[in-house]
C-alpha cells in the first residue's frame, strides 16, 4: 500500500499532447526547499543578522524555524 502522502504533487509540468504529466511529489518538493534555505541560511551572514536581530533569537533557532516553514509550504 502507498502512503497518502505520496499522492499529491508539489510541481508539475504541463505536458504536451500524447505525452504524461511530469510532476515532482510532494514531500520531496518540501524536502527540496528545505535544503535550498539551509544553503541559503549557511552562505549568508547578512540574512542571518538580519534575522536575529529582528527577531532577537540566537541562529540556531532562527533556522530551525525556517526550515521548518520553508517545508511546509506548500500545505
Amino acid at each position: 500500500m502507498i502512503a497518502t502522502y505520496y499522492k499529491y504533487w508539489g510541481k508539475a509540468e504541463k505536458a504536451e499532447e500524447g505525452q504524461t504529466t511530469r510532476y515532482h511529489l510532494l514531500p520531496y518538493h518540501c524536502l527540496d526547499v528545505a535544503a535550498v534555505v539551509a544553503v541559503w541560511w549557511k552562505a549568508s551572514s547578512a540574512i542571518r543578522r538580519s534575522f536575529c536581530g529582528v527577531t532577537q533569537c540566537g541562529e540556531e533557532a532562527i533556522r530551525a524555524w525556517l526550515l521548518f516553514f520553508a517545508a511546509l509550504h506548500d500545505y
